[in-house]
This record gives C-alpha cells, sequence and structure tokens, in this order.
C-alpha cells in the first residue's frame, strides 16, 4: 500500500499482473532470475481494479490494476523512455529527477 504524504490519500497494487500476451514480463524473465538488482524500464497501462471506499473518513482507496506491459530492448526506445519518465517526474514534483538513464 502507498500513500501520498501531501493529501493522505492511499492506494495499493494487485497481487496479479495480466495473462499473456498483454504480460510482457515474460520477456524479462530471465534478466529478473539472473541479476534481481537490475532495473528496467517499461510501459504499463493501468486502471482501478476497484475502489475502497472508507465510512468513516469519506476516504476513497483505489486498487491499481496493471492491464497491459512492456519493456523494449531497443537501446534508443530505453533511452526515450528513461528521458520521458525523468521529464514526468520533474513536472510532478517540481525537482529534477533522480533516475540515471545510464543505469537502464
Amino acid at each position: 500500500m502507498a500513500k501520498n504524504n501531501t493529501t493522505g490519500d492511499e492506494m495499493a497494487i494487485a497481487g496479479t499482473v495480466p495473462p499473456v500476451p498483454a504480460n510482457g514480463l515474460w520477456e524479462i524473465i530471465e534478466a529478473l532470475q539472473n541479476d534481481p538488482g537490475q532495473q528496467h524500464i517499461g510501459v504499463v497501462i493501468v486502471d482501478a481494479q476497484y475502489v475502497r471506499h472508507e465510512t468513516d473518513t469519506g476516504g476513497k482507496m483505489p486498487t491499481v490494476r496493471i492491464r497491459q506491459i512492456e519493456f523494449p530492448q531497443d537501446a534508443d526506445q530505453i533511452k526515450i523512455l528513461s528521458t520521458m519518465l525523468d521529464q514526468a517526474q520533474s513536472e510532478r514534483t517540481g525537482q529534477l529527477a533522480i533516475i540515471d538513464p545510464d543505469s537502464q
């Protein structure tokens, strides 16, 4: 479960991944097994599997479901995604991103 320190909102991530062919995790399974600490950059489509409503507080906690996940293997695509990730994080937080594109 994740909590937003600014708003106090919470969310969870569903414990399942989509079935093949929408599950690109199988493309990197060997890399995950051989080097579990290695980071991988990917593209993911999500929605809310369900939303839990807290009647005491009125809060709503979505459980995020991964609908599709893919991991490009092309170095140029990885660099583009890394740049997009850095830019989106910087726009969202107002701070420079801390991800090193050379570590992908």
